[in-house]
């Protein structure tokens, strides 16, 4: 189900042609995990799960 709207949301940014979808490589996936990883510890340490 997440699959179906994750691909029917990507459908609509398409075909509303005001942005860009860039599929990135393996390497450049792995640059913005790295990138990433501070914002997503920062958000880790704010997040209260009970």
């Amino acid at each position: 189900m997440a699959a179906a709207l994750n691909e029917s949301s990507r459908a609509r940014i398409i075909a509303a042609g005001t942005s860009q979808v860039i599929t990135l490589n393996d390497i450049q996936k792995q640059h913005w995990r790295e990138a990433m990883r501070p914002v997503w510890q920062q958000f880790e340490a704010r997040s209260v799960l009970t």
